[in-house]
């Protein structure tokens, strides 16, 4: 299926693929022995990016509680693992220039109302400073993930993606403004009911879909959708 999302947002979505033992936990060893055939299917490092997760993970300890397993780089947790592909899939929206749209939206709804999700806040201040933090030029994002990110970022700046259609007739690559509004749409209720905020389209590939899981690891999604 053709992907708009850049590889290590890919990942975040392919949890059976990375625990190969079914024991709901990654470890490093699993990274590395299944990091050739990843990067055939997906052209990135799984190795890199299980250390992504780990420093993204990390870097929330003044909010959660960090496994003695995760700090040491050694394993993560399924739990742990969607936590931090909040942050991940967050930076699939590129560029801070789309803050303002994903508030106006309702995206930041209901971690607003409930008070649940403590890295967005309960204030419209504090969910635009959690985007801008994420998304900024030299924000988290692009200091944290590989370098497929920022050439992912780049190949995207010069306006739509390019449509392509599959050989089916199957989901093709949308333009920015399309991919918004099939992303959005539901995330609302998806937040309320402590989701992920998955969502889900036949028209365009889905773009996620964030922050809805409690930041206690409560009623985790239960699979974001393939893209």
């Amino acid at each position: 299926m053709v992907s708009c999302a850049p590889p290590s947002v890919q990942l975040s979505g392919r949890w059976v693929e990375l625990d190969t033992d079914g024991d709901g936990n990654w470890t490093r060893e699993e990274a590395q022995a299944a990091a050739s055939e990843l990067y055939c299917k997906y052209h990135v490092n799984a190795v890199e990016v299980f250390d992504v997760f780990v420093t993204f993970l990390v870097n929330r300890e003044n909010i959660i509680w960090i496994h003695p397993a995760v700090r040491a780089g050694k394993g993560i947790p399924k739990s742990y693992f969607k936590y931090a592909a909040g942050d991940i899939i967050m930076c699939g929206y590129r560029n801070a220039d789309m803050c303002p749209n994903l508030l106006k939206r309702g995206f930041f709804d209901a971690p607003l109302k409930h008070g649940t999700v403590p890295r967005v806040g309960t204030t419209t201040s504090s969910a635009l400073k959690y985007c801008y933090d994420m998304l900024d030029e030299g924000g988290i994002c692009d200091r944290t993930l590989p370098s497929t990110y920022t050439v992912w970022k780049k190949s995207s700046e010069d306006g739509p993606v390019l449509r392509k259609r599959l050989p089916q007739g199957g989901p093709a690559c949308a333009p920015i403004s399309q991919r918004m509004r099939v992303a959005t749409r539901g995330v609302s209720h998806a937040m309320g009911t402590q989701l992920m905020g998955c969502t889900a389209s036949t028209a365009h590939p889905p773009y996620p879909f964030v922050l809805a899981q409690r930041d206690r690891f409560s009623s985790p999604c239960a699979g974001h959708p393939r893209i």
